[in-house]
């Protein structure tokens, strides 16, 4: 996936495929750029740890090349934990993944608080400036938002009969957001305008409207602590707790 800067590094033995590890690289923050292990598949071999090993030392070496001054990544279960510990990572955090049942009472609620405008995908290549993801999931904001516009224009060319994620700007007075009415949360929050809190409380409640409005009934929400108790706050309910650690370069 070029376009959001992301590489996938595959561990073979002749043509048999041991293991695949996707790295995503995050340059929007030139002070802190990171490279996130998004994911890591080996084969149930007898060299199953051989090959974890390898991958991570590979993606090490890569990403220093690149210039990340870190790698980041979020543990499945104490086992992966352990292994990433052993590799020279180190917890920092926690995210959480909170589901949400939506009712009809949540598309009611304080309708008419944000203005809520409709942006199309094609004249937005890219996170703005002046935004950061403050919900959704711990790759980089541009593989996320990379993503969430091919999956539009894969849905819209095969005819899948699936919700849609169109894009929302959501204005209050001087604060702005961006997010999607699709079946998980995805909330860019602008760096500028009134209190962070108050202002996502009613972009998240407008979230739910919009998604609602694209016949979803459900949402699935990924976020850390503070976002995660302003999620717990709201209704939703923790499903998984994944430690998430880093490594510095």
């Amino acid at each position: 996936m070029k376009e959001s800067a992301s590489v996938v590094l595959v561990a073979k033995e002749g043509e048999t495929v041991l293991g695949e590890l996707e790295l995503v690289f995050d340059f929007d923050d030139p002070q802190e750029s990171r490279a996130h292990l998004a994911r890591m598949a080996v084969n149930q071999t007898g060299r199953h740890e051989g090959v974890t090993k390898l991958l991570v030392r590979h993606a090490r070496r890569l990403a220093r090349s690149r210039g990340c001054h870190r790698i980041t990544t979020s543990a499945e279960d104490q086992a992966s934990q352990t292994f990433y510990e052993s590799q020279g990572f180190r917890k920092i955090g926690s995210s959480a993944e909170l589901t949400k049942h939506l009712a009809k009472s949540s598309k009611q609620a304080s309708e008419g608080a944000l203005q809520a405008i409709r942006l199309s995908w094609d004249s937005r290549p890219q996170p703005p400036h002046g935004f950061k993801m403050v919900i959704g999931n711990d790759y980089s904001p541009r593989y996320v938002w990379t993503s969430l516009r091919q999956m539009n224009s894969v849905y819209t060319l095969l005819d899948v009969q699936a919700p849609l994620p169109s894009l929302w700007l959501l204005r209050q007075d001087e604060a702005e957001a961006l997010t999607v009415d699709h079946e998980q949360v995805r909330l860019w929050l602008s760096t500028k305008g009134c209190d962070a809190s108050d202002f996502l409380r009613a972009a998240l409640e407008r979230t739910e409207q919009l998604s609602m409005s694209n016949a979803v009934t459900r949402l699935t929400a990924i976020a850390f602590t503070p976002r995660a108790d302003l999620l717990k706050q709201g209704g939703y309910a923790v499903q998984k707790e994944r430690p998430y650690l880093a490594m510095l370069l």
